[in-house]
């Protein structure tokens, strides 16, 4: 038989506090543990093809645009995510970088917190991705307005003669 008296306020209940730490961040619950990390591959996934395809468009370039230095963005994509795309002139491409290599850390800190080691692994992995990548597409875009800006020079150099 067992009773149950009530509690003085501050006092849990045997076992409530079970309960509350497998909620995981914002009471998930226990699909965090499996779920997120797979939601989070598929959309570096989907972010990543589309960097990918956007790799045989032409680049708009701008009025007075300079030559980039792809070691600078580089070593600036490798200092932060995003750095080597804003140094090039990609906005957009730069914020969502950067938010993302955000996002992936924080969830990492988190699932290391609750103590929740796959998925750890699974963020770990992800942000090195994206981070390998972000230097690898910022060295590409430099090489590639550097590559059309010579050609748009050489362009203008045969129409004046």
């Amino acid at each position: 038989m067992v009773l149950d008296l009530p509690l003085e306020s501050g006092q849990e209940k045997k076992g409530e506090s079970d309960q509350m730490d497998a909620a995981g961040p914002a009471g998930l619950g226990e699909p965090w543990g499996s779920l997120m990390p797979t939601l989070l591959i598929i959309i570096v996934g989907i972010f990543l093809i589309k960097i990918r395809k956007s790799k045989n468009q032409i680049l708009e370039l701008e009025k007075g645009e300079t030559k980039k230095n792809p070691g600078v963005a580089t070593v600036l994509s490798c200092l932060y995510c995003g750095l080597g795309q804003l140094y090039n002139g990609q906005i957009l491409k730069g914020i969502l970088y950067m938010f993302f290599y955000g996002i992936f850390i924080g969830f990492a800190i988190t699932a290391f917190s609750i103590g929740n080691y796959a998925a750890l692994l699974s963020l770990v992995t992800l942000c090195i991705l994206l981070w390998i990548s972000g230097m690898i597409n910022a060295n590409e875009v430099a090489r590639k307005i550097n590559v059309q800006l010579d050609s748009l020079s050489e362009t203008y150099r045969k129409d004046k003669q």
